[in-house]
């Protein structure tokens, strides 16, 4: 262990795309390198879009594996995380991989598991596998929901349990021009999988007037979603009024072209794009659900809606966008600044690291 409790830390995850994990290692891993922290990023598959957000120092190694249970992958994955204090592996299905790994190649480590599952309200079902490793690791959850579960349904020992909610890095934004003043441009940052329900979006866009525009960024998850996302696009004819953008790797930087922006997941474990729309001001309205939400309603109530009903939504959204919103924008700053400083978020986390560690037995 190092002195003065500056570690050696791994971060592992398969790829570094846009999506809510990979944003939140990026985000842990400049923090603390930051903070003096020698830290190495392990992507198990590739680099990906957005690894080269991690800044400079972070040392970044791609395993390169070949199949899901790659033997030689899982020796070489054991070898780099041999010399670090803290192994901090993101998801599930990375878990899995170095949980394996570690027992067919002697890892003894402690590692600490982060969990980002989006659809716990929704499905709090307890599978075989979780049932032996969860027991086995330091668990990170990212919303009250996930840590209740871990505790009340797979039954974890609540010293080894621990609640870090997301924030995000507020980024300096050059003052940028609106994509034009004729319209109304609304964006959603939304990977494309069914809980976003972005076939909400597009019914949403019907009832709007003919001078509003919908811009969805993100990274087309599940094909067949997208492909049902496009096709009904098209049905409605909505083509001039919907553009769905694959390719944004840094959302905060191109969020100030935008007028509004919608959230309209029914079930959501941050989400880290709330953040990113208060981080850059910018007014939105989202349904109620995830860790996010809760922390803001007390703040920013009047931006949440309790139900999917279409009339509700239209209503709310165009007496947000056809009025002066710089009071509004002054509170998204305040709560912000209030609930998402990085340096409560790097303390959180190290008060995690030292107090497993404390422990003999994970």
């Amino acid at each position: 262990m190092q002195e003065n409790n500056i570690y050696k830390i791994v971060q592992i995850i398969d790829v570094l795309d846009a999506g809510g994990a990979e944003k939140v290692l990026i985000t842990l891993s400049n923090l603390l390198h930051k903070h003096g922290h020698k830290v190495t990023v392990i992507t198990t598959v590739r680099k990906g879009i957005i690894a080269n957000q991690l800044q400079e120092g972070i040392e970044i190694k791609e395993l390169n594996r070949k199949h899901k249970w790659h033997l030689k992958s899982m020796q070489q994955l054991v070898q780099w995380c041999k010399h670090a204090d803290i192994v901090h592996v993101h998801s599930a299905h990375n878990l899995r991989f170095l949980f394996v790994a570690a027992a067919f190649f002697g890892l003894r480590k402690k590692i600490f598991f982060h969990e980002h599952f989006g659809n716990i309200d929704v499905d709090k079902s307890v599978h075989w596998h979780q049932k032996i490793i969860f027991p086995k690791v330091v668990f990170i959850a990212v919303s009250k929901s996930l840590y209740q579960w871990a505790l009340e349904n797979l039954k974890l020992k609540k010293e080894n349990t621990f609640l870090l909610e997301n924030i995000i890095i507020k980024l300096p934004i050059e003052k940028i021009e609106k994509i034009d003043t004729d319209k109304k441009h609304l964006v959603m940052v939304s990977n494309f999988r069914p809980p976003k329900n972005i076939e909400f979006a597009i019914e949403l866009m019907k009832f709007l007037p003919s001078h509003f525009h919908l811009t969805i960024l993100g990274q087309p998850a599940y094909t067949e979603y997208l492909t049902s996302i496009i096709n009904q696009i098209e049905e409605n004819s909505l083509q001039h009024k919907v553009t769905i953008e694959h390719n944004c790797s840094n959302v905060q930087s191109i969020l100030p072209k935008f007028d509004m922006a919608i959230h309209t997941a029914n079930t959501e474990s941050g989400p880290l794009a709330l953040i990113e729309y208060m981080a850059q001001q910018i007014p939105f309205i989202t349904y109620n659900t995830g860790e996010v939400v809760q922390q803001i309603k007390p703040h920013l109530g009047e931006l949440v809606m309790n139900d999917f009903d279409i009339s509700n939504w239209v209503k709310k959204l165009l007496a947000i966008i056809e009025n002066d919103n710089s009071a509004l924008k002054e509170k998204l700053k305040t709560t912000f600044e209030e609930f998402y400083s990085e340096e409560a978020y790097y303390e959180k986390c190290m008060a995690i690291y030292k107090t497993a560690l404390k422990n003999k037995k994970a």
